[in-house]
């Protein structure tokens, strides 16, 4: 069916084609007037005006960065800190664990020595102590053992004691070479050390469990105190290592000791061997 256009239909058509053709304008007005912004702001006198306003919205934007590039900044610069820091503090621990050792065993040697005045005619120059370095510590030689650069060359044998700072023996020597030699720590697992403990001097024996540290079982009614030192019976003070612990389960009779080297085995730099003049007899059970 045919149908024919009213004058109401083609005023309706042609006021929807104007709105068209009037939004189409309008986009292209504003097309050209953000180009002509664009201009003005970067070719004009006016760019510092517009720069100005660009900046002020842009501030919070550009402080936000500088906040974010700031904490990683300040994050690595807080680790590198740490890290340094940490270094430090081991420094300073090894340092005070020798000072401890040394003022572990000042009192105990006194005492020793003015004992030892009163027997006089007593030969104690059985040995001298000769200054070894340490080629390998326990992190990088065989575990709970050393290798030094003193071997037979210099009158190293098998058994010969090896001491630390202090007067701290921590192990002999178990393999020998011309010119090295592997010692054998007294803290490794299954040794076994004779020692004496307490102001008694109580003597018992210490089991070794790796790593400088040491146990030892006793009754409960022996005194041992933290920091207290374990001896080695000798002529002249020695010593094996001072109390970390003393601990004793409820409702037993028997108290554990843990005690352990003053020192970091792993950072030993240099040892002394009490080389003997005569054969030696070995202390821990190797």
């Amino acid at each position: 069916m045919f149908k024919r256009n009213t004058p109401q239909s083609q005023s309706l058509t042609g006021f929807r084609h104007d709105n068209e053709k009037k939004a189409q304008r309008k986009k292209t007005l504003l097309v050209l007037v953000a180009l002509v912004l664009l201009i003005v702001v970067f070719h004009s006198p006016l760019e510092g005006v517009f720069s100005g306003v660009s900046q002020y919205v842009a501030r919070p934007f550009f402080i936000a960065r500088a906040n974010v590039v700031d904490y990683f900044s300040i994050t690595r610069s807080y680790f590198s800190s740490k890290k340094t820091l940490m270094s430090k503090n081991a420094e300073l621990r090894s340092a005070i664990d020798l000072l401890l050792a040394e003022a572990y065993s000042r009192e105990v040697y006194r005492k020793e020595n003015e004992a030892l005045k009163s027997v006089l005619g007593r030969d104690t120059t059985h040995s001298s102590l000769l200054l070894s370095r340490v080629l390998a510590s326990p992190g990088r030689a065989p575990y709970d053992t050393l290798i030094i650069d003193a071997g037979s060359n210099l009158g190293v044998v098998v058994g010969t004691p090896v001491q630390s700072d202090g007067n701290f023996v921590i192990g002999e020597v178990t393999k020998v070479y011309a010119a090295s030699a592997i010692v054998t720590l007294y803290s490794s697992s299954g040794n076994e050390l004779p020692v004496t403990v307490g102001s008694s001097s109580i003597p018992t024996i210490a089991y070794g469990v790796g790593g400088g540290n040491f146990r030892i079982i006793l009754p409960k009614g022996i005194l041992v105190l933290k920091r207290d030192v374990i001896e080695i019976p000798s002529l002249t003070p020695l010593f094996a290592g001072v109390v970390e612990e003393a601990y004793s389960p409820e409702g037993s009779s028997l108290q554990e000791i843990y005690f352990k080297f003053p020192m970091n085995v792993h950072e030993l730099r240099f040892v002394y061997l009490d080389v003997p003049t005569t054969p030696v007899q070995t202390i821990g059970s190797f």
